[in-house]
Formats: C-alpha cells, sequence, structure tokens
C-alpha cells in the first residue's frame, strides 16, 4: 500500500483509489451474503439429543469474487427451544438474546413450517421473548 511509515490519510487515499478500479466495482456487491430464506430463518437439523435446545442451519449463497460462481454455505447455530416443539426438518425463526449457555445466544421465536405438513403453534409460546413473567405469578 505504499511506504512503511504511511500515515493513515495516505492509506485512505489509496483505499479510495482502489475502489476507483473498473474491475472492483463489479466485484463489490458480489461479497456481501444473500440469505435463501431470510437473516435468521433456518432449519433443525438436531433436535431431540439436547434438553431444550435445537441446532438450526441457515442456509446463505455467496458469490465468488474471482471465479463468479454461488456457492451455497450453512450457518450452524444453537437455538433454545423451552418446551421441546421443534423437530428434525422444520423451518424455523431465531431471535438473538443474551447468552444462555456457551454455544447458545439465540432462541426459537416461531415454527414457520413443520416436517409432516401439520400446523405449526399458533401463538408460538416462548417464555424468553415475552415480559418474564410466568403465568401463575401474573394471576396473583
Amino acid at each position: 500500500f505504499g511506504p512503511a511509515c504511511a500515515t493513515p490519510g495516505d492509506l485512505r487515499g489509496t483505499l479510495a483509489s482502489l475502489r476507483t478500479l473498473p474491475g472492483l466495482a463489479m466485484v463489490l456487491p458480489y461479497l456481501r451474503p444473500y440469505y435463501q430464506l431470510g437473516k435468521l430463518v433456518g432449519y433443525v437439523v438436531r433436535a431431540k439429543t439436547m434438553a431444550k435446545t435445537v441446532v438450526v442451519n441457515i442456509p446463505w449463497y455467496w458469490r465468488h469474487p474471482k471465479y463468479q460462481r454461488i456457492v451455497l454455505k450453512r450457518t450452524r447455530l444453537f437455538a433454545h427451544d423451552e418446551f421441546d416443539l421443534c423437530s428434525v426438518g422444520d423451518m424455523v425463526r431465531l431471535q438473538m438474546v443474551r447468552p444462555l449457555s456457551k454455544k447458545k445466544s439465540h432462541v426459537v421465536a416461531a415454527i414457520l413450517r413443520r416436517e409432516d405438513g401439520s400446523a405449526p403453534p399458533s401463538p408460538f409460546p416462548n417464555v424468553h421473548l415475552s415480559r418474564n413473567v410466568w403465568p401463575e405469578e401474573a394471576e396473583e
């Protein structure tokens, strides 16, 4: 990028000149991921091996900047399912929450589609997305 003692202003000018290259303008939009289903929407791949936890694969596409090939990638997240309503193959929407364990910082916000074709629960019961009031306490 230039001499070893370059100032931040010099580097900014160098990066700005790189952005104006004709080939780089075509590549920059392709570096963003495109989500197939939605940002935090994916399929349950493991449901019954851990208590109140499901593993969700979130598929997304990415175009390779040099070869222009669309690559399918997957993000694998652990999510909290309080009432064990999810089963393998369900399409679910996740929501970020505070870290619940070492690997778990999402909760299942809704089941969008069931694998067996049955209707998902509506409204979806979730303790972490409500106001943290248990039904027994609200009645008193």
